[in-house]
């Protein structure tokens, strides 16, 4: 029931041990291997976004991505297969709703998501709520990468509060990650007081009973109003809205 904990944990104390070069942090596996996703384009991925609306996904394919964080190893590419699984992923929530007030990120990877969506879709505040040691890398690609951060609001998974109500939770592989305990507290402190939560995890690692759990847990107090299934059925990703809101 410990997910990724221990994994988290030790790139934690590896980061902090060692001088990580951000300009090659996608070949940092040892510590950032649990957020990033090297390789080539995943077609089913861009095809499910195109099939769920063309003109986003155009949009998204224009969007401005530089050469930050590749390296000797990790050649650049101007969509790889993270982009492609953040593309469509991002196609599932932002084909139907596109205006949001807060909008929270659990676990926010290098700020790829902020990136593709900060200018076609409206919002006044996207909160990333993260370990310490991925925030840092979070602001440094988003400060070398876009500039303007001024809608961000970064806060430490160790310290936060969630005072203001959230239109829309991203969970895309971080909750079904996270121990039992912790994924209860995010649970309790964050999903609800969401309107809608994006929810995406492997259906195999951490175990199969607790992945179950979680998405039990989640329907206690959402509705599903999409589902897309990928990676021949082992990947869920699930569009919820709070069972005492109107859509």
């Amino acid at each position: 029931m410990d997910g990724y904990k221990g994994t988290f944990i030790d790139s934690e104390k590896m980061y902090y041990e060692s001088k990580v070069n951000f300009h090659r942090f996608r070949e940092a596996e040892e510590i950032y291997g649990f957020l990033l996703t090297n390789g080539g384009l995943d077609f089913s991925a861009l095809k499910k976004a195109y099939e769920l609306d063309p003109i986003l996904f155009s949009q998204y394919l224009s969007v401005k991505k530089s050469d930050l964080g590749y390296g000797e190893k990790i050649k650049y590419q101007l969509i790889d297969q993270c982009d492609s699984r953040h593309i469509m992923m991002s196609s599932i929530i932002f084909s139907k709703y596109k205006v949001f007030d807060n909008i929270l990120e659990i676990g926010g990877g290098y700020g790829n998501w902020y990136r593709l969506n900060r200018n076609l879709i409206s919002f006044n505040k996207w909160i990333m709520v993260d370990l310490p040691f991925c925030l840092d890398l979070q602001k440094w690609y988003l400060n070398k990468e876009i500039g303007d951060t001024n809608k961000l609001d970064f806060r430490s998974a160790y310290n936060y509060t969630i005072n203001e109500p959230i239109d829309l939770a991203i969970a895309a592989h971080s909750l079904s990650e996270l121990s039992w305990d912790d994924f209860l507290t995010y649970f309790a402190k964050v999903l609800l007081k969401c309107k809608y939560l994006f929810y995406a995890g492997h259906a195999w690692n951490c175990g199969s009973e607790m992945l179950s759990n979680k998405l039990n847990k989640i329907s206690e107090n959402f509705d599903l109003i999409e589902s897309y299934m990928e990676d021949n059925d082992n990947v869920y990703n699930n569009l919820y809205v709070r069972k005492d809101d109107t859509i």
